[in-house]
């Protein structure tokens, strides 16, 4: 696959395979961002995250195939640490929220709020990376935050 180097990549993991397709239709409008795959649950998904390395993964934290849920954040955190997380469900309650922040997500967002809040996201994310590709230090943080709800 040719990404350019300006390209953001993003990997969708979902249960749902309708909700993976429209994730892609709507992330594939945005210029800039090649989704390089849909993962729709998997026993060796962990393996296939690193395998694909993606900028971001969109990741439905109550996907029922996940190995983990939330906890899961934190295993795909400590194999990836530059990866960008955000943390997807239905549940939009602070409990979730909290939880997903957490355990290493650097955004949380309820699906009720993907519309707006994914492209809020997408663009957070790319100003980070160019705000760090632009400082001499290779050790920034970028803190966690919530999207919509």
């Amino acid at each position: 696959m040719d990404v350019a180097m300006d390209s953001l990549t993003v990997l969708v993991v979902d249960e749902n395979l309708t909700f993976l397709r429209i994730a892609r239709r709507f992330l594939e409008e945005i210029e800039g961002v090649v989704v390089i795959g849909t993962i729709q649950g998997s026993d060796d998904l962990l393996e296939r995250v690193q395998m694909m390395r993606p900028d971001v993964v969109l990741l439905d934290i109550t996907t029922s195939d996940l190995p983990g849920g939330i906890g899961f954040i934190s295993r795909l955190r400590g194999v990836l640490p530059t990866v960008k997380i955000i943390a997807l469900t239905l549940i939009n309650t602070d409990g979730y929220r909290q939880a997903a922040l957490e355990a290493g997500a650097d955004m949380f967002l309820p699906k009720a709020d993907m519309g707006i809040g994914l492209l809020s996201a997408i663009q957070r994310i790319r100003q980070i990376q160019r705000e760090a590709s632009q400082q001499p230090s290779p050790h920034s943080s970028t803190g966690s935050q919530s999207v919509g709800g």
